[in-house]
This record gives structure tokens, C-alpha cells and sequence, in this order.
């Protein structure tokens, strides 16, 4: 996956949990190799979709933040993906499949992404093939319930926050000189539809020169 893939996958992983009023942001991509290979050999038969704990053995640990969400992007797992209990990290399959459904996600890998994220935000699995938490389909739906339990959940996973406290945190890393962090925090508030889209943008877009710009438009 090239950085404007998975530019483009979270663009739309967004687009999903818009309706929820929940957005990620991407706070570093890296490409690097899978850890312990050879223990990953040795457990590899028992992994099955009932049991994918073994898949935790080949992430990286210097690369592990504490301070986000851990996902993976591999390139064949037993199936589409998996949420690894109780706080990750995520894997997801990058050449995943999903059986197609009228009024779902055009694409896979996106809709995957989206869907493992809904567990790292306390949601379950449902056997309604047109919701976000259903298996193999491409259901985009969130029902009510779903969201107040991801808009609570949200706030306790590793780097979530209101968006009035990443502002502030904008603001004091631009006070104080720390212009990357200061950056990525407006990038991600610029991607955010609503009234402080235009503001966060125009401090990004003064702290960035065009030309290494990340996109930030929400399709």
C-alpha cells in the first residue's frame, strides 16, 4: 500500500464514522518488518477466526504507541481482519474480500478498516448483513445504540479526545514552537466537517509548504 492508499482508505474510514461524529487521524505510518517470525511459524496452526491471539507476536515492539491505536496492514491473514482483545492491536489484510450489498461500501479495504476500529470502540459482531459490525459484508449502517456505545467507548481508548481538547492542544504546540506536532494536529482537525474546518485549516496550511501537504478533504 502506498501513503496515498491508505490516505485514501482512512479518508473514506471516516466517511463511515462520520454519522457517529467520531474521526481518526493518522499520527505516523511506518513499513516495516513482521517481529519473531519464527515463533509466528511455530503457532501458526492454531490460529483459526476463533483464535488469531498468535497474530500479536509479529508486531513490532519499538514501534508500538501507546499514545493511539495500533493497525496493521498485512498481506494474508486467515480472514479479513482482527481486533486483538482488550486494547489491540488491530490486523486487517490488505487484499481483503467482502460479499457486496446494495447501498455498501464500494470498496473492501476500507470498509475492513472500518469495521475492526468498531471493535477497538467496544462494538461486537451482528448478524445484519447491512451493519458496519456484520462479517464479510459491506454494510455501512451504525444503529444508535452502536454509536452511544462507540461515542463512550471513544473517549477511553488510547489517544481519544474531544475535539475542543485537540484544538487547544493545536494551539499550545504552535505556541510553543512545536510546529510538526502543532501540524499533524490541524491536518486532523482540517479533516473534521463543521464550523472550525476552515480555521484548522488555515493554520495548517501556514505551518506546511504546499508541496508536503497531506490531503485532508473528507469523500
Amino acid at each position: 500500500l502506498s501513503n496515498d492508499d491508505v490516505m485514501h482508505v482512512l479518508r473514506k474510514v471516516n466517511g463511515v464514522w462520520h454519522k457517529a461524529g467520531i474521526h481518526w487521524g493518522l499520527e505516523s505510518l511506518r513499513r516495516e518488518p513482521a517481529a519473531r517470525e519464527a515463533e509466528y511459524a511455530r503457532l501458526r496452526p492454531t490460529i483459526r477466526p476463533g483464535n488469531m491471539s498468535p497474530l500479536r507476536v509479529i508486531a513490532p515492539d519499538g514501534s508500538r504507541f501507546l499514545g493511539a491505536v495500533d493497525l496493521y496492514y498485512v498481506h494474508q491473514l486467515p480472514n479479513n481482519g482482527v481486533w486483538l482483545k482488550p486494547d489491540g492491536p488491530a490486523f486487517v489484510e490488505e487484499v481483503a474480500t467482502v460479499r457486496p450489498l446494495d447501498g455498501g461500501m464500494d470498496e473492501a479495504l476500507p470498509r475492513v478498516t472500518a469495521h475492526e476500529l468498531g471493535h477497538s470502540l467496544g462494538l461486537t459482531h451482528v448478524p445484519e448483513r447491512e451493519r458496519l459490525l456484520s462479517s464479510n459484508s459491506s454494510g455501512m449502517l451504525l444503529t444508535p445504540e452502536e454509536i452511544g456505545v462507540a461515542r463512550t467507548t471513544a473517549l477511553q481508548v488510547r489517544g481519544g479526545r474531544p475535539w475542543a481538547q485537540v484544538r487547544a492542544e493545536a494551539f499550545a504546540a504552535e505556541a510553543a514552537g512545536r510546529r510538526e506536532q502543532a501540524a499533524m494536529l490541524w491536518r486532523w482537525l482540517s479533516s473534521i466537517p463543521g464550523t472550525g474546518r476552515d480555521e484548522a485549516r488555515a493554520h495548517y496550511e501556514r505551518l506546511v509548504p504546499q508541496a508536503q501537504r497531506a490531503p485532508v478533504e473528507v469523500k
